[in-house]
């Protein structure tokens, strides 16, 4: 069998897992198989296990790793937190095919300059089109950061609180009689993630999106750069900002120019170079990234950095909406008002 296992209490230590409480004997002893143990006065003071453990189908406790020793104060018992997600081979593939078309309308949304918020909107249509629920995928991507991309996705299901109150018994998949050779077990590593799922932790976010930057991942760059730029998840830092900015241009990222741009030009944690950032946006804008269409509309629309051209911002303002940025409606309207009136 398989265990995702994500868990860093590193109190515990490998022993085979043959071992198991046995709670039927007549002494009410701890039996341990193949070398028994001295016998526990107190069984009822055991704290809680390791999110390892899984019940077997004659409902015994299989348990690996070892368990922590006994306390003599039982009100300091536990439960044990959180309960196992059960899935079966074949649902982790289609968890797995569900995660990649999430990433990939992510990164598109993230590249194309959507918002977090936006960007989030974007997440959720796609998990509502899908046949797995969001806390599903949220256990999926917690047991399986193997990738840059699925703890890129992770980050971002933290910091904007995606996920659903879990189900955990409903969409376990599977006959809890099924061999267990055939399931894969999913536990929180050690922390009771049923108080987590769709609750925001931008912090948390951040640290992901910052792990899987420094890995060289420019969604993550881009990601941390907006962070810092605008102080979500950790404080503003207007030189990391910039810095971040730079790295995600450098490794690819369409929404990194754009910001690189906009650093440039609003001056953030840089000289200010109107000329710097409108190459910025010109390049971004041609690979469809709609925030920088809708800044190089206006800076030809008010002349900055640039001479006025009203055909230019025109046609900018109106490709930007054509890729849903809503904000250059307004504008738009105003400079076709303005070119009418001088008529």
């Amino acid at each position: 069998m398989s265990y995702i296992n994500n868990s860093n209490n590193n109190n515990y230590n490998n022993f085979n897992n043959n071992n198991y409480y046995n709670n039927h004997n007549n002494n009410n002893t701890l039996s341990i198989s193949p070398r028994p143990r001295r016998s526990r006065s107190n069984t009822s003071s055991v704290r809680s296990i390791s999110p390892h453990n899984y019940y077997n189908n004659n409902n015994t406790l299989r348990i690996s790793p070892r368990p922590r020793k006994s306390r003599s104060n039982t009100s300091s018992v536990r439960s044990i937190s959180p309960p196992l997600v059960i899935i079966n081979r074949d649902q982790n593939d289609a968890l797995r095919k569900d995660v990649e078309e999430i990433v990939i309308n992510f990164i598109n949304a993230r590249e194309k300059g959507y918002n977090f918020a936006s960007v989030a909107d974007c997440i959720i249509k796609t998990i509502d089109k899908q046949i797995h629920e969001s806390n599903l995928i949220f256990y999926w991507l917690l047991n399986n950061q193997n990738t840059v991309q699925y703890m890129t996705l992770l980050g971002f299901f933290y910091f904007q609180g995606i996920g659903r109150s879990p189900n955990i018994n409903g969409g376990g998949g599977g006959d809890d009689s099924q061999n267990a050779s055939q399931s894969i077990y999913i536990n929180g590593g050690g922390q009771d993630i049923s108080q987590s799922i769709g609750q925001e932790n931008k912090k948390k976010g951040f640290h992901l999106f910052l792990t899987a930057a420094k890995m060289g991942y420019s969604i993550a760059q881009d990601l941390v750069a907006d962070c810092y730029c605008f102080g979500h998840g950790t404080p503003k830092n207007p030189d990391l900002s910039f810095e971040w900015y730079q790295k995600a241009t450098h490794n690819g990222s369409i929404d990194g120019e754009f910001g690189l741009g906009y650093c440039y030009d609003m001056g953030i944690g840089v000289k200010r170079n109107l000329i710097k950032a409108i190459q910025h946006y010109k390049n971004s804008s041609k690979k469809e990234n709609r925030s920088a269409m809708f800044l190089l509309a206006q800076c030809y629309d008010l002349g900055l950095g640039v001479e006025k051209d009203y055909e230019q911002a025109i046609n900018l303002y109106k490709k930007a909406i054509e890729h849903g940025n809503t904000d250059a409606c307004e504008p738009l309207e105003h400079l076709l008002l303005l070119l009418n009136y001088e008529t």
